[in-house]
């Protein structure tokens, strides 16, 4: 994530980061790679979650602290606290310059980076499962194809087993794949 031979802000070579007077590390955001920009893809979701989120991270670690209790809330989030303010802003910047589409309209619609955050990762929650529903049923309803490809649409549903197991957690027992 850190770009090659870069130090951070006040740092000496050999020194990866400088504490801030609270002891919060801080790195200079021209050292960190962003992510990529968010398309509409469901799949691309959790690994830009991951992604944007390592990112702020290293830029200042007081960020996930608040997104994570924003991601947590059912409802609009109260007004932001004077001590966010300065996250609450650059995360909307953040994210106004990192995502496209229905996603973006969310953000710019947003109170808030916060609400923004909050909003766009319930969402975005709510499409993961509906695709994971959708594999399940694929699964739980194979379609193995004329006599000829059935040996191999055999395998590929047990490879498809096999990577989604974890969606299925036992839901599927020996006697029912053999059924």
């Amino acid at each position: 994530m850190l770009k090659r031979q870069a130090y951070p802000r006040g740092a000496r070579p050999g020194q990866r980061a400088t504490p801030d007077s609270l002891g919060h590390v801080k790195l200079d955001p021209q050292l960190i790679e962003r992510p990529k920009v968010l398309g509409e893809e469901t799949a691309a979701w959790k690994i830009w979650k991951l992604r944007f989120e390592n990112f702020l991270r290293m830029l200042d670690s007081r960020f996930l602290p608040p997104m994570r209790e924003a991601e947590a809330f059912t409802t609009p989030l109260p007004a932001i606290p004077a001590s966010h303010l300065g996250i609450d802003a650059f995360i909307l910047t953040e994210l106004v310059g990192l995502t496209t589409g229905v996603t973006l309209e969310v953000a710019m619609a947003a109170p808030s980076g916060l609400e923004a955050w909050r909003q766009i990762c319930r969402e975005k929650s709510k499409l993961v499962a509906g695709s994971q529903l959708s594999r399940i049923e694929k699964l739980l309803e194979p379609n193995f194809g004329a006599e000829t490809d059935f040996k191999e649409s055999w395998h590929r549903w047990g490879r498809e087993l096999v990577e989604h197991q974890a969606l299925l957690s036992g839901v599927l027992s020996d006697t029912v794949k053999i059924s």
